[in-house]
């Protein structure tokens, strides 16, 4: 089979790798043609506790490590959400952006826990019980290979869509107090939403499946070519074209801010060079009032950079890995099949790290969440923080808006 869903989530091998009855099924190789056979039976959910050391070795690190991101990841997460969804925090468009990030996030990591991880927890741990519910049921095999593939995709879109609007905000200032609002936000995510739900239901309805002798959720045999090319539209337009997008925005955005931060203290020596007796002070108390304003707006717009360039940082080994297998599977080039399964292991925990540490990026960048952090935790309600209302808006428009 050329594809199956979400790399990242699968434990078992693709379809076409299984063996039949009467074949050696103490190893998988990747080029293994399948003939299904109904009456074989065997346990190809468990595949990986049959690899060599060094392969098993990277699937633990895999298993420890992700648990781990998964854990600080929901934890933090969590935390976002408390913070965005308060009454202060939610006057911001961005804000409403990193909201719906936050629990798209939360969603994607539960959705991996109860698919991937708890069928390596079975495999390695408690290979006689059920609790691998994603290869035990039918329902789960579908729904939650959905789940998985739709807020992957969804996080990277929502990503996509905040870093577009802090690109219009850089460079086009004054229309952007007219083009984005909070009630704008929201539209943009739940068309979103709804756009990435209704297309790929169809496919991950009707071809995803569960083999029950084998004891593995893949796709089905019969229809793997269409689900192929379905999919691989999906991961184009969802995922590749926005990293693309979002890493281009952002170096324009770097840019530009850089531009505007050198031309902006150089105005302000200039202009505190010139002022002198009492009207300097009041002019220095002025210019101060915009200088904080200018320097929430700052770092909100650096922060997400920060959090858009970590996703892309995050993302880019897994589809470096996914183009060379294709290439591989494709008979294109020659790699070596345990080499790819322990580089598979090792770019799926950093590209499920880019789902956990948003909320460490938020503290280490941000201020304002900071003190909203702080508000939450210590009084279990909303308190407003000083200036955060004008954080998203006024400072950044003030500084651009004299340099257009």
């Amino acid at each position: 089979m050329d594809s199956w869903p979400d790399l990242l989530t699968t434990v078992a091998p693709p379809v076409d790798d299984l063996y039949t009855t009467g074949q050696d099924t103490t190893s998988a190789p990747v080029s293994a043609n399948f003939t299904y056979d109904s009456n074989a039976t065997y346990d190809y959910a468990c595949w990986l506790l049959e690899d060599q050391d060094r392969v098993l070795l990277s699937h633990k690190i895999y298993l420890y490590s992700s648990l781990v991101f998964m854990a600080l990841g929901l934890v933090g997460n969590l935390l976002s959400v408390l913070v965005f969804s308060s009454k202060d925090m939610r006057v911001v468009s961005s804000n409403v952006y990193l909201l719906v990030l936050a629990i798209s996030d939360t969603l994607y990591l539960a959705s991996v826990f109860l698919s991937k991880n708890l069928t390596y927890i079975r495999c390695m741990f408690f290979r006689n019980t059920d609790i691998d519910i994603y290869n035990q049921s039918t329902f789960f095999c579908k729904s939650l290979q959905y789940v998985q593939d739709f807020f992957s995709n969804y996080s990277t879109c929502v990503i996509l869509a905040f870093t577009i609007e802090r690109y219009v905000a850089v460079y086009r200032p004054i229309k952007f107090k007219d083009m984005y609002t909070v009630g704008r936000a929201r539209v943009t995510c739940l068309v979103l939403f709804l756009v990435i739900a209704v297309y790929i239901a169809p496919y991950h309805v009707m071809y995803m499946y569960r083999y029950e002798r084998f004891n593995v959720c893949t796709v089905l045999i019969s229809e793997e070519k269409k689900f192929t090319i379905l999919f691989g539209i999906e991961a184009l337009l969802f995922r590749i074209i926005p990293v693309f997008v979002i890493t281009v925005l952002n170096v324009f955005i770097i840019l530009r801010v850089s531009h505007v931060t050198k031309m902006s203290r150089r105005r302000r020596s200039m202009a505190s060079s010139a002022r002198n007796g009492s009207r300097a002070a009041g002019s220095r108390k002025k210019t101060t009032s915009r200088s904080r304003k200018d320097e929430r707006s700052l770092q909100l717009t650096l922060m997400l950079i920060l959090v858009s360039t970590t996703y892309v940082l995050t993302y880019l080994p897994v589809l470096v890995h996914f183009i060379i297998w294709k290439l591989q599977r494709s008979q294109l080039v020659t790699v070596d099949q345990d080499a790819m399964l322990i580089a598979r292991n090792y770019t799926c925990a950093l590209y499920i790290a880019g789902f956990a540490i948003n909320f460490f990026l938020y503290t280490m960048s941000g201020r304002v969440f900071r003190e909203q952090l702080q508000v939450v935790l210590c009084t279990g309600r909303s308190t407003k923080v000083r200036g955060v209302r004008n954080a998203g808006y006024t400072g950044m428009l003030t500084v651009l808006e004299t340099d257009l």
